[in-house]
């Protein structure tokens, strides 16, 4: 989708540590920012899409909701966010979307900056 029908809509706090080692690399801190679309994308890549699946994942769930409040947007200009949760939680709790590991989000994020983030753990960027 061209960027100018996308806006801004999450940031991503990106941290490099050497290794597996909780110790911070050099180049150690960056953000990466989530357009409208791409995060859209995502959700719907990382669902189950297979139709012999046997239940309904927190990722895929997300992705009903996000098609249910956009439909709504669609046809209502405005989503209730609080009934779709309670509507479409599939007997699961809802108290949270998903939360989704490096190794799955790093596929959409390749850029340079997320291999060797912009702010250095000891000198400001700037000076």
């Amino acid at each position: 989708m061209p960027t100018e029908h996308q806006s801004s809509f999450l940031i991503q706090p990106i941290w490099k540590t050497i290794g597996k080692s909780p110790e911070l690399a050099e180049n150690c801190l960056d953000v990466f920012v989530w357009s409208d679309a791409g995060f859209s994308h995502f959700i719907s890549m990382i669902a189950n899409r297979s139709p012999d699946s046997n239940g309904v994942t927190r990722q895929t769930r997300t992705a009903i909701w996000l098609y249910k409040m956009l439909l709504e947007i669609k046809h209502n200009g405005k989503f209730n966010h609080v009934h779709i949760i309670d509507s479409l939680s599939y007997n699961t709790r809802n108290d949270k979307a998903f939360a989704t590991a490096g190794n799955v989000t790093n596929r959409y994020m390749q850029c340079p900056r997320l291999t060797k983030p912009v702010i250095n753990k000891t000198k400001h960027p700037h000076g």
